[in-house]
């Protein structure tokens, strides 16, 4: 039998407490993006707007948007469907495309896909990456077969930097940062 959600995360909390507000973190990129992204506030407005989204989608998609607000990036590639809320918010803040519009030479973006997806599309191209993209992957812990693939992603040369929030992967290819895997309670 199943675990239901709520108990599931409840029990992914109390492991990863050690883990929790950037302790243990003596890169200075990862703990600037530790403490300011992943636990940043959004501003109160942009916070309402989200209010309405089931809790789960509401964290994630609020994560995006203080990635995109805190990296300045020039274009979001979203393969995931979002809410139109958030779509709304990252269009005044970035331009918003489909996946199948990157290319690994365009600067400074974020990509949200789904693991899978995602490799399928961009396995080979990931070496050529720009090194200032940021790649949010879900569907990390669903199954297996997913939790293979993003070690296999973690173990990638490109990849310099991961960020493992349970429900979330986040990917930093930047060639300047000494090769790191971070477990994060979010």
């Amino acid at each position: 039998m199943k675990r239901p959600y709520l108990i599931d995360r409840l029990i992914v909390k109390i492991k990863r407490m050690p883990y929790r507000k950037g302790y243990g973190i003596h890169s200075p990129f990862a703990y600037q993006f530790v403490t300011k992204v992943i636990y940043g506030k959004l501003p109160k407005e942009q916070r309402k707007s989200l209010s309405k989204l089931p809790a789960r989608q509401r964290r994630i998609e609020a994560l995006l948007l203080r990635t995109a607000m805190a990296q300045q990036a020039s274009r979001v590639f979203i393969e995931k469907e979002i809410s139109p809320a958030i779509r709304q918010l990252l269009n005044q803040v970035k331009s918003v495309q489909s996946i199948e519009q990157w290319q690994p030479s365009i600067e400074n973006a974020i990509v949200y896909s789904d693991v899978k997806q995602f490799l399928t599309l961009h396995a080979n191209e990931l070496t050529d990456i720009y090194s200032q993209t940021k790649v949010f992957l879900t569907d990390i812990r669903t199954n297996f077969e997913n939790r293979l693939l993003w070690d296999e992603c973690k173990r990638m040369e490109a990849v310099r930097v991961s960020f493992d929030l349970y429900d979330l992967g986040i990917l930093v290819f930047d060639t300047k940062l000494q090769k790191q895997d971070y477990l994060i309670s979010f």
